[in-house]
């Protein structure tokens, strides 16, 4: 993305027009238009301007990667919430973001777009751990309980008012089905369907276990009882 397309982005997150940014910046809406198709380029002075202004490093004003920084954004004011037990709407993140609302509502249209890609950001470190060590479907479970869950209980005051939360655990559930169910299939396609959905179901339940309860001693108590039950499974 160029710096025209990024300054351009950053006035449209603030719900500015060309006009209304100028007079923030300290120029004419002709010099704000074309900065923003690149006819010219911004000195450092706009440049410094803009990010004091708006609160964007400058690195982000000049970099190939600010769309990608926005999502970084949200997904780190999301997880504070979420670590102060606070679910997570578009409306709060735009009230803790330098984004506008409408910025917002134009990458997730609802609340749930939004919990949905936290979980699917977050997720992605569960998917390579799991599906990197398991060799055959006789593991997953066990490949789960080793690897994964340990990455889980690190991140316990970001997922446990997700999972405590009946509507958002949910949520997670039909994503956490839907979407392991489709890649443990194609990992083994010699594996029945059945055999795949019980141990997804085993693995959502052992997460639900633990982040419904408030001790951490709770943690080893349930490992070590799915452990044992999940010898025949494994």
């Amino acid at each position: 993305m160029s710096v025209g397309n990024n300054i351009k982005t950053i006035r449209t997150n603030h719900g500015l027009s060309q006009e209304q940014f100028s007079e923030k910046i300290y120029c004419s809406t002709q010099t704000v238009s074309k900065l923003e198709r690149n006819i010219i380029s911004p000195n450092i002075t706009t440049i410094k301007m803009i990010s004091h202004k708006f609160g964007v490093p400058i690195n982000e004003i000049i970099s190939d990667s600010y769309e990608e920084n926005i999502f970084d954004k949200i997904y780190f004011v999301s997880k504070k919430m979420l670590s102060q037990g606070v679910i997570p709407t578009i409306d709060s993140v735009s009230k803790n973001i330098s984004f506008s609302k409408k910025l917002l509502k134009q990458k997730f249209k609802t609340d749930q777009e939004l919990l949905l890609f936290l979980i699917k950001s977050f997720d992605m470190k569960i998917q390579s751990k799991l599906l990197n060590y398991i060799h055959n479907q006789n593991e997953i479970i066990k490949i789960f309980v080793n690897k994964c869950l340990p990455i889980l209980m690190q991140n316990e005051s970001f997922l446990k008012p997700l999972y405590y939360n009946i509507s958002t655990r949910v949520i997670i559930i039909n994503y956490l089905k839907d979407v392991y169910s489709k890649k443990l299939s194609f990992k083994f396609p010699n594996c029945s369907k059945l055999e795949i959905n019980i141990k997804i179901n085993i693995i959502i339940e052992l997460i639900i276990s633990i982040f419904t309860y408030n001790s951490r001693l709770h943690y080893k108590e349930v490992t070590t009882l799915f452990n044992d039950i999940t010898k025949g499974l494994n």
